[in-house]
This record gives C-alpha cells, sequence and structure tokens, in this order.
C-alpha cells in the first residue's frame, strides 16, 4: 500500500470486550506512509463488525496521538473503545423500561434500567453488570435493575425454557405490597406493611399439591418449577405476576413462525394464562443457599 496516511498493525491486547462497556486496548502502530502523523490532526478511531463482517460501529470513539510519527515510525498507545449493544435491541416498553444484554461466551450479564435509546446511542438511568458463570445471581448494593438486586437473567421465563418443556429454575415473583428485604434479597422498595412477604422472600409448591385439570401448557410448566425449584420476590408492581422473556426476542433471533411462549398460552390472555394454579398452597421456605 502506498499513500500519505498508511498504517500497520504491530501489536495489541485487547480485553474480552463487554456489551455496551468502555474498554481499553494497548496497540503498536507503524507508520507506512509519506505523512507525518501530528495530534490534533490525525486520530486514531474504528470500525465494529459483525460475524458476517456487517459494520455494526463505522465510527468509533476517537483516540489522539500521545506524539508525532513520522514516517517508518512507531507509536505505542492505550486506545478507547466501547463495545456496541447488539443491533435492533429494545427495552421491555413498560414503565422500568429495562433491557438485559446477556453475553454467554463469557457469562456477561447487564441489566439495565429505564434504558432509551436517542440518536442510535443508548443510555440507562440506573443497572449493573456481572459474570453470570461465577456470580450468587444478587447484585452487590445499589446495582442491578430489581429492586432487589436478584437477577432478572437468572430468573426469568425465557423462550428457550418453554420451547424445552422445562423451566429449570427459580421463578421470578412480583406483587403490589411487600414489606422489607430477606436474603438472597440485599435491598428493597417495600413500604412498611407488616404480614406482607418481603422482598427476597422464597416460596414452593408442596410436592403433595397434585397438578390440577384444565392448566394451560404454559401453567403446567410454572406449577412444576413451583414445585421443583420454587419461586422469589424480586420486585413490587402494579399486580401480582411472573416475569417472562419479550415475545418479540423469538424474531429478534432470527426464528419464524409464533414464538414459543405466546404458543404455550393456548389463545388465553396474560391474565388468564396462569389460572387454575392453587396459589393459596404457596409455602414460604428458606432460600437454597441458607437451607443448604
Amino acid at each position: 500500500m502506498k499513500g500519505p496516511l498508511v498504517w500497520s498493525w504491530r501489536t495489541f491486547e485487547l480485553p474480552v470486550p463487554q456489551a455496551g462497556c468502555a474498554g481499553t486496548a494497548r496497540l503498536a502502530l507503524e507508520n507506512r506512509g509519506s505523512a507525518t502523523w501530528r495530534p490534533g490532526r490525525v486520530k486514531l478511531s474504528y470500525h465494529w463488525l459483525d460475524e458476517h463482517g456487517n459494520a455494526i460501529v463505522w465510527d468509533g470513539l476517537r483516540n489522539e496521538l500521545p506524539h508525532e510519527v513520522e514516517p517508518g515510525a512507531e507509536v505505542e498507545l492505550d486506545a478507547r473503545f466501547r463495545a456496541p449493544i447488539p443491533p435492533g435491541a429494545y427495552n421491555s416498553n413498560t414503565s422500568d423500561d429495562t433491557i438485559i444484554v446477556s453475553q454467554p461466551s463469557t457469562g456477561g450479564d447487564w441489566e439495565l434500567w429505564r434504558a432509551t435509546q436517542t440518536n442510535g446511542q443508548w443510555s440507562a438511568c440506573w443497572g449493573g453488570g456481572m459474570n453470570a458463570l461465577t456470580s450468587s445471581g444478587v447484585f452487590p448494593s445499589p446495582f442491578g435493575s430489581s429492586a432487589s438486586g436478584i437477577s432478572y437473567l437468572a430468573t426469568t421465563i425465557t423462550e428457550d425454557d418453554v420451547a424445552s418443556g422445562h423451566i429449570n429454575h427459580a421463578i421470578p415473583l412480583q406483587i403490589k405490597t411487600c414489606n422489607g428485604f430477606t436474603a438472597p434479597a440485599d435491598r428493597t422498595d417495600c413500604g412498611w406493611h407488616p404480614g406482607s412477604p418481603s422482598e427476597g422472600t422464597w416460596f414452593r409448591m408442596p410436592a403433595s399439591t397434585p397438578m390440577p385439570a384444565g392448566l394451560t401448557p404454559f401453567a403446567r410448566m410454572v406449577f412444576k418449577a413451583l414445585q421443583q425449584y420454587g419461586a422469589v420476590v424480586l420486585d413490587r408492581a402494579g399486580a401480582v405476576m411472573i416475569q417472562g422473556e419479550n415475545s418479540a426476542d423469538w424474531a429478534f433471533e432470527g426464528h419464524t413462525g409464533t414464538d414459543p411462549i405466546t404458543t404455550a398460552f393456548a389463545g388465553k390472555p396474560e391474565y388468564q394464562v396462569l389460572n387454575g394454579i392453587p396459589w393459596s398452597h404457596l409455602q414460604v421456605i428458606l432460600p437454597p443457599a441458607a437451607s443448604g
């Protein structure tokens, strides 16, 4: 290659990028052009490509050079970058506008509260990050998107759960009125309501309770999960509810046809999908860590 601005990589050290987060890469570049690189006039930036070579970010963060670099000379610098949130991402379109970014290859989990996108850039009022492979599933206070600190990624009923026919984890429960918090929660937004469950309270359906007839396929999976894994109170809400993955994720991930969760609703509206589950049978238990 010939020209006034030509460069080549000499070495680089790039940490594992974390979606939506800033990082620093250690670079060594050689000026193989005919022009001197002068700080303020020549800056270092980057393109960010997906696995197919398509540009997700075309004009990344710009980095100043530490000094002039003559033709044939090298320069080392720590270049700032920001890993993008996957294109097409969207928030929950609720009053909380939550968004969860998961990176299974590294265990990365970022849960954001009141996330909004303006001119292609995401921002959030609050949130937190953890390694889902090594953490307890609870964000250290005051981080995370749930009022209790318990991870939504660890508990939300996913399309993959329902497609498999089994929910192999605890169910996330939201209730209208609560009182303080208990482990595994490490904080609360509950008021003073003695006699109401605390955020972090763990419930289970007794194994001796028979499954009622006439449940939707989705409700049958929830019932079995309540018996085997239980349900934990994560948050307050305007009604008692459980948390499931947004049905739009199915198409976003490239699938066609009706998503598994909607199919498992068996034509019922959301407020009727769990009808028939004997909620009055639920028992309060110690969380798994506390009970050994």
